[in-house]
């Protein structure tokens, strides 16, 4: 599981002018072997 840390990240305001960031972190997500060396900028691994 992911989540975003609205208070850290700038994600609601980069976005909208950037979709190809949250384009990037989607496929990160669903499919890391397609950029196995780009680093997460929103999404970060919950920890319970």
């Amino acid at each position: 599981m992911y989540f975003v840390n609205s208070a850290e990240a700038e994600m609601f305001e980069e976005t909208p002018f950037h979709p190809d960031l949250l384009l990037k972190e989607y496929i990160k997500l669903f499919h890391p072997e397609l950029l196995p060396d780009y680093e997460l900028r929103y999404y970060k691994p919950l920890k319970y």
